[in-house]
C-alpha cells in the first residue's frame, strides 16, 4: 500500500481516500489510477462533495428514471423501456451501487447479452447503460463513465426480404371490409409505413385532408415521443386519404384507435392480437412490421428515391439504402455514358 498524503492512499491499483465521517473512518474509492487525477478528485470531495450514500443500484435507478421523468425527458413508454433495460443489468452486477460498477462489469454483461438478443436489441439496451452512467456522473455518484471506453461492435444489417406483394397487400385491407379500427392499422401500415407505436398513438390531428391530396404527420404529443425524437411528414395515398375523408376525420379528436383507453402496458393500445388474428383468417404470417417493410419495398420497386423513403420512413439514408436499395428498379441512364 502507497500513501501519498492527506489521506490518499494506493491500494490493488486503485487510489482510495481515508476521511473521517461522523466520527467514524470511511474509505472511498477515488476509481483512478492515476495520482494527480486522485488528488484533484479528493479536492473536489473536499470542496463540492460528493453523495455520501451509496444506495444499491435499484435504488439509484429508480431515482434516474424519477428524475427523468420530472423532467420531461422520458415518456411513460421511455421509462418502461429503461426499467427493462437496467433491471437485468441490476441482477447480472449482484445490485451492488453503481460507484463500484466497474468497466469489466458492463463488458461482461454485454457479452451475456449478445447470446440472449438480437444484436441489434443489445446494442440498443447498451444505450440505456451508457445513459443511466451519464447521469450518475452528473449527479456526482462517481467520478467516471465505466462505458466511454467500450465500443459497440459495427452491426451488418441485412437487406429486408420479407414483405407483401402489392396484390396480397390489397386482399388484406380489402377483407378488414367495415371493421373501422382494423382498416386504419391496416392502411397506417401498408400505406404510410407507420410504427407499431405509432400507430397506438395516432391522433386525429396528426392527419390533414385538402383539395386532392392529404398528409399525416407523425408527432411528439404529451404521450408519445417518436423514435430518433424527430417528427415526420408522410404524404397520404389515395386510398388512405379516401378512407379518412369517408370517416369524417375533420370533424373528430383525440385517440383514433380506442380514445377512452388509457395506458396500462407498454403500448396504448396493442395492435398486435387483431392485426395476428385477422393474417391468420387471410391465410398470412405477417407482423406489423412488415407493413412497414411493405411500403418502402413497393415504393423502392416503383422508383421513388432512397432519400424520399427515408424522409417518409423516419430513418437514415445510410439504413434505408442498405435494406431497399436492392428493389429499385435497373437505372438506364448508366447507358449515358456508354
Amino acid at each position: 500500500m502507497k500513501k501519498i498524503g492527506h489521506g490518499i492512499y494506493l491500494r490493488g491499483g486503485v487510489y482510495w481516500f481515508n476521511r473521517q465521517i461522523d466520527g467514524k473512518r470511511t474509505r472511498m474509492s477515488l476509481e483512478t489510477k492515476d495520482e494527480a487525477e486522485a488528488i484533484a478528485r479528493v479536492a473536489i470531495i473536499k470542496t463540492t462533495g460528493v453523495l455520501e450514500a451509496r444506495t444499491d443500484f435499484d435504488t439509484e435507478v429508480a431515482t434516474f428514471l424519477a428524475e427523468k421523468r420530472a423532467m420531461g425527458k422520458h415518456t411513460e413508454r421511455s421509462t418502461a423501456w429503461f426499467k427493462e433495460t437496467l433491471k437485468p443489468f441490476s441482477k447480472f452486477i449482484g445490485n451492488k451501487p453503481c460507484a463500484k460498477v466497474t468497466t469489466k462489469d458492463i463488458e461482461l454483461f454485454y457479452a451475456h447479452m449478445s447470446t440472449q438478443l438480437a444484436d441489434t436489441t443489445a446494442k440498443g439496451r447498451m444505450g440505456g447503460i451508457r445513459s443511466f452512467f451519464s447521469w450518475a456522473k452528473k449527479t456526482r455518484r462517481r467520478f467516471d463513465n465505466p462505458t466511454t471506453e467500450i465500443k459497440n461492435p459495427r452491426i451488418s444489417q441485412p437487406a429486408r426480404t420479407i414483405f407483401v406483394t402489392k396484390e396480397d397487400r390489397d386482399v388484406i385491407i380489402a377483407a378488414a371490409a367495415d371493421d373501422f379500427d382494423l382498416k386504419f392499422m391496416l392502411l397506417c401500415a401498408f400505406h404510410a409505413g407507420m410504427r407499431f407505436n405509432e400507430i397506438s398513438e395516432a391522433r386525429w390531428d396528426w392527419f390533414t385532408v385538402t383539395g386532392g391530396s392529404g398528409f399525416v404527420m407523425i408527432q411528439q404529443t404529451d404521450t408519445f415521443v417518436p423514435k430518433n425524437k424527430r417528427n415526420r411528414t408522410v404524404p397520404l395515398t389515395n386510398t388512405f386519404r379516401n378512407f379518412l375523408i369517408a370517416n369524417d376525420v375533420a370533424e373528430k379528436g383525440g385517440f383514433v384507435l380506442r380514445p377512452d383507453k388509457t395506458r396500462t402496458h407498454k403500448y396504448r393500445v396493442n395492435i398486435r392480437s387483431p392485426w395476428d388474428t385477422h393474417m391468420h383468417k387471410c391465410g398470412f404470417k405477417y407482423s406489423p412490421h412488415v407493413g412497414r417493410h411493405t411500403f418502402a419495398s413497393l415504393l423502392a420497386q416503383a422508383g421513388k428515391s432512397m432519400y424520399h423513403i427515408a424522409e417518409w420512413l423516419g430513418d437514415t439514408l445510410d439504413v434505408t439504402t442498405k435494406h431497399y436499395a436492392h428493389l429499385a428498379p435497373y437505372d438506364n441512364s448508366i447507358n449515358l455514358i456508354d
